[in-house]
This record gives structure tokens, C-alpha cells and sequence, in this order.
């Protein structure tokens, strides 16, 4: 199947399944089709254990795929890439957009979300989350302007000298969720 980022989009409620479980389960599927691991899958979980570094990023105990998980309302998803990558899906909740964006957003990202307003706050902080979780140091880590001088939502980031893509992704009314990652080529699965 060759390189891709691929999301798994889920109800948690759906199944019995722990969200350590699944993750495992799907990477070992990433894995296969990729051509990462083509062992069984008792043999993936016996040598793949799940750590987190000391920032708090989950990772493979062998490095491989890399991951990263969000929840939100109703929903569970994760996304698996060769390379670094984040996610993160938001329940469109009523907040104090302004006063949130105020505080954490830079000036150009504040206009943006004058002007688009509820969704246009969650395209900021979609993006925020998931870019923070691509390099393992959360959302508060020094980021860069996520709109250009024209006011538009920024699609691509540099981040130690190589490029990435902000996409959003199509999903349930009344979420956004964004994804960072090398990868133009996303394949979105739900289970």
C-alpha cells in the first residue's frame, strides 16, 4: 500500500475494546499494509509495547508506526504514519471563543476567528492540538501562525527543517478535527 496517513474514526461505546488495545490492533494493520511488520499479530504486540516519553507522547516501544490518539464528545480516533504526525478531533461546544483565542491564539489567528467565528475557532485549535501532538510537546509549545498575512488557514508547517500538512478532515456534524502530518495522502476508516 506504500506511504500514507491513515485515521481510524470510532463510538468508544461501540465495543469493550480499551483505546491500548485498539491502538495496538490497528497499528499491527497499519503495519501489514505498509510493509512495516508482516508477522502475526502475537508476535506485533509481544514486541511493540506502548510507552510514553517524558512529555507525555505515546509511542511504539520499536519506533514504529507512529501514532497519535484524540477523543472528544462521542468520538475516538488515531492516527498511524511512517513519520511523525498528530490529530485532533473537538465537539463544536458553545465557549468563550473570543476570550479563549485571546489568550492562547496569535493576532492573526484571533481575526481569523472574528471573522469566521465558532468554526473558525475550532480550525485554529484543531490544528494547534494536532500540531502539538505531532511534536510531542502539547499545545503550548511555541507554535507557529497557523493563518497567512491574507487571513487564510495556513496548509503546511515547518517543523525541524521539513514540511507538513494541516488538513481537516470530513467528519460527524458538530466536530472538527484536524491532522498534521508529511503525508498528502490520508485514508480515513471507520470502524
Amino acid at each position: 500500500m506504500g506511504k500514507m496517513t491513515r485515521i481510524y474514526l470510532k463510538k468508544p461505546k461501540d465495543s469493550g475494546e480499551n483505546s491500548r488495545e485498539l491502538i495496538r490492533r490497528l497499528a499491527w494493520e497499519y503495519s501489514g499494509d505498509t510493509g512495516l511488520f508482516l508477522g502475526d499479530y502475537r508476535s506485533f504486540v509481544n514486541h511493540n509495547n506502548i510507552k510514553v516519553d517524558v512529555d507525555g507522547k505515546p509511542f511504539f516501544q520499536k519506533g514504529f508506526p507512529e501514532f497519535s490518539i484524540s477523543h472528544s464528545g462521542e468520538y475516538w480516533c488515531c492516527c498511524f504514519s511512517l513519520e511523525a504526525c498528530g490529530i485532533d478531533i473537538q465537539e463544536m461546544r458553545r465557549v468563550n471563543i473570543e476570550g479563549i483565542a485571546e489568550r492562547f491564539f496569535t493576532l492573526g489567528e484571533q481575526k481569523y476567528v472574528l471573522k469566521e467565528k465558532e468554526a473558525g475557532f475550532y480550525d485554529i485549535w484543531t490544528r494547534r492540538e494536532a500540531y502539538g501532538k505531532m511534536t510531542g510537546k502539547g499545545f503550548f509549545v511555541e507554535a507557529p501562525d497557523f493563518v497567512n498575512g491574507k487571513g487564510e488557514l495556513k496548509n503546511r508547517v515547518k517543523f525541524k527543517g521539513a514540511y507538513y500538512n494541516l488538513q481537516e478532515i470530513q467528519g460527524p456534524m458538530k466536530y472538527k478535527w484536524s491532522v498534521c502530518s508529511r503525508d498528502k495522502n490520508i485514508e480515513v476508516i471507520k470502524l
